[in-house]
């Protein structure tokens, strides 16, 4: 899991990388960005294990407590921003979820659309959905390889 060696490594790494950013990103921005830069590091530690199943295990365990994280946080730089409903600016907390999650699946109903400010964040939020969903799966399906493997033995 999670050594005090990378612990300490996020947290004194992630602050410095915010203060000199901080004249661009703001509250959110700087949040996602401390969340999609921390997920490489825990994929790194994960598959410097020995074993497999361990690996696996690791990497969907750490998967599927930042995937709610980061869906969460771009949740909330939609609300401080706003969507765009009929034409109107919403800054509702339930339809900035609800846009997060539809746009990290890359479903995309369209009832809902970024403003401007978010366009990009957006854009973002979706090829990182991709990525991870991706990589999600791809862990749970070598763990049923090894496991079918481990039964024939």
């Amino acid at each position: 899991m999670i050594n005090l060696k990378n612990i300490l490594l996020i947290t004194f790494s992630l602050p410095a990388l915010g203060i000199w950013f901080s004249w661009y990103f703001e509250k959110w921005d700087y949040m996602i960005l401390c969340l999609l830069l921390t997920v490489p590091i825990l994929i790194i530690q994960s598959y410097m294990k020995e074993s497999v199943i361990k690996r696996s295990i690791d990497f969907c365990f750490h998967l599927s407590i930042y995937i709610p994280l980061i869906i969460y946080a771009f949740a909330r730089l939609y609300e401080e921003k706003g969507l765009i409903l009929n034409g109107e600016v919403v800054h509702s907390f339930d339809s900035s979820l609800y846009f997060s999650i539809v746009t990290w699946t890359t479903l995309g109903y369209g009832d809902f659309q970024a403003t401007e400010a978010v366009r990009l964040w957006a854009a973002t939020e979706a090829m990182f959905g991709y990525i991870f969903m991706a990589l999600l799966i791809a862990s749970f399906m070598s763990l049923l390889v090894h496991e079918k493997k481990a039964g024939k033995n």
